[in-house]
């Protein structure tokens, strides 16, 4: 699992809402400005795959 706090809310965060990929992949927002605050990718090699990417191109090695 991967978590990124992008900053802290304000007041409180909505609720999580689920992105449209297959992957759960969680988006939370600030209840009042509605800006992201924090992702949450419960399998992030799971993720990539779904993206079609390799994980090392993420890492910067050449995958051939």
């Amino acid at each position: 699992m991967l978590h990124i706090r992008f900053d802290y809310p304000k007041t409180r965060e909505t609720d999580v809402e689920p992105s449209p990929l297959k992957t759960p992949v969680f988006i939370s927002r600030d209840e009042e400005t509605e800006e992201i605050t924090a992702l949450e990718i419960l399998d992030v090699d799971e993720l990539l795959r779904e993206l079609g990417i390799e994980s090392g191109e993420i890492a910067g090695d050449t995958v051939n």
